[in-house]
């Protein structure tokens, strides 16, 4: 048997780990099953790796006056605020794409808090998408769906002088729930060339149930 190569990106819907690792290729109906539930299939670079979204409610210096007269400002936690993630992708190729679904030269993909993407600027990935995002059971109890993120924003940490900006999260994606033997992330890389020839062979063949 065949084993496949460690995949640098993990779903989040699995585990917040940097690799995971199958047991078997995945098989054509398998790849099949994955697209069919994908509203996009993409080719893309990551623009920036780290976005987070914020409740700004709770973004909130607080300042307090001492006794002897000295203000102290207290920042909040963020567990407090701290939504989850946002990577902004370039497109470089689009696969496939479901009509009336928004994609445009960029695409911002959605992480929750209780994961940390290992990403960096300039990767190349192959994502099998989905809009509206969907969650995990963590984020279903908190958020119920992708409509309770509405009214968060963008906060860029490493743009100290940019504003926070309103979170577009009608035309945000996340990865598709992954099957157990098909990852939903592959990153460009000589260990997957042969992972990503038979999904992308599978995409070019691949009609709507």
């Amino acid at each position: 048997m065949r084993h496949a190569p460690l995949l640098s990106i993990a779903s989040y819907i699995l585990a917040a780990l940097p690799q995971i690792a199958s047991a078997q290729e995945p098989t054509p109906d398998e790849w099949r099953q994955m697209i069919w539930r994908s509203t996009a299939v993409v080719t893309a670079v990551v623009e920036i790796p780290h976005i987070q979204v914020v409740r700004p409610e709770k973004d909130v210096e607080r300042i307090v006056e001492s006794p002897d007269g000295r203000r102290v400002i207290f920042l909040p936690a963020p567990s407090d605020y701290l939504v989850g993630e946002v990577v902004r992708f370039s497109v470089e190729t689009l696969h496939r794409k479901k009509p009336g679904v928004p994609l445009g030269e960029t695409v911002d993909v959605f992480y929750p808090a209780h994961v940390q993407p290992v990403l960096r600027e300039g990767d190349r990935v192959l994502l099998f998408l989905q809009n509206p995002i969907v969650f995990d059971a963590l984020m279903i109890e908190r958020y119920h769906d992708w409509r309770g993120l509405i009214g968060t924003a963008l906060k860029y940490p490493h743009q100290l002088r940019r504003d926070p900006e309103p979170f577009p999260v009608a035309s945000a994606y996340s990865l598709v729930f992954p099957d157990p033997n098909v990852p939903n992330a592959l990153d460009f890389s000589p260990e997957n060339d042969r992972l990503i020839e038979a999904a992308l062979e599978q995409v070019a063949a691949t009609t709507e149930p």
